[in-house]
């Protein structure tokens, strides 16, 4: 799950925001975000968690009752650690975070695909 494909469309959905009135669009999105995954974790229980974006990141863990994550050392690519949930409704999930803003065209296919291998993820 994302909010923007591209940092083109991040300023699309702001001015179409203050267009309509809306000033916050980006926190709408990262909260609308973040409770999308704490409900999805209130009935499932995932095997692994991808975040991407800090500010989604921040949300999504801060939804869960995180208190952080704690890196296993390993690495999916050069900015791309791999982790563990602490704390909260998480804890001990595995995770990865990326930034929003760099990355190849096989960067999110190779966290999922790390993430369906459990404890080979590196």
């Amino acid at each position: 799950m994302t909010s923007v494909p591209d940092r083109e469309a991040i300023e699309r959905a702001r001015e179409a925001g203050a267009a309509a009135g809306v000033e916050d669009v980006g926190e709408r999105l990262e909260r609308a975000l973040a409770t999308v995954a704490g409900e999805v974790y209130a009935e499932h229980t995932p095997e692994g968690l991808f975040l991407t974006g800090g500010a989604i990141a921040i949300g999504v863990l801060d939804e869960l009752d995180a208190t952080g994550v704690r890196p296993t050392g390993e690495a999916i690519e050069r900015g791309v650690p791999v982790g563990a949930v602490l704390g909260g409704h998480a804890h001990d999930t595995a995770t990865i975070t990326k930034a929003g803003g760099f990355g190849t065209e096989r960067t999110i296919a190779n966290c999922l695909a790390c993430l369906r291998q459990g404890d080979q993820c590196s």
